[in-house]
């Protein structure tokens, strides 16, 4: 029991590294949280997430359906609350499909995290649109393999990846749309 309790702490936290990840990169949220920022300097990478970077994403024009600033926040921290979960569940269940199929849903889920975590630093942190989206269909197609891994472990794992999925359409529809307004 206890060993799942870690398991599960353990999965609820990697699966947030790409949001920390990002909030050093993204316009604003790099003033509250200085000691990530500090922690990314001590490893070498440079955060321009506070005032340097406000300039770029206001400046920018932004498509009609994008939401308010706080909508991402919520999202995000649900989804990956969600894949967090997920990840326990297929680690957990026993595993009736092969371990090659296991192993190859938890590589899926370790690469959709730096995926993930590279977006922020291609399109707040480097400005390249058309990178990010690159970078964002690549997160989607690995995404839609992970959840086809876990979906096979545990039913339930599956179908709580299903909203991050979703929301990986409506970003590539919004990363698109910055592309379309602001470099075409």
């Amino acid at each position: 029991m206890i060993f799942k309790l870690v398991l599960f702490v353990f999965a609820i936290a990697i699966s947030f590294l790409p949001g920390i990840f990002g909030m050093i990169f993204t316009p604003g949220t790099g003033k509250n949280l200085e000691f990530v920022m500090e922690f990314a300097n001590l490893l070498g990478i440079q955060s321009p997430g506070t005032a340097v970077d406000i300039w770029y994403y206001t400046a920018i024009r932004h498509p009609s359906f994008t939401p308010p600033a706080w909508v991402f926040g919520a999202a995000w921290s649900t989804l990956y609350f969600l894949i967090g979960v997920a990840f326990f569940l297929a680690l957990i269940t026993k595993d009736e499909t092969g371990y090659s199929k296991k192993r190859s849903a938890i590589v899926f889920f370790f690469l959709h995290l730096i995926l993930n975590g590279a977006w922020s630093w291609v399109f707040f942190g480097k400005h390249l649109m058309v990178i990010a989206l690159v970078v964002l269909m690549a997160l989607l197609f690995v995404s839609i393999y992970m959840w086809m891994g876990f979906k096979r472990q545990n039913k339930w794992a599956g179908y709580l990846v299903i909203p991050y999925l979703l929301w990986l359409c409506f970003a590539t529809a919004l990363n698109a749309g910055f592309i379309y307004l602001n470099l075409l």
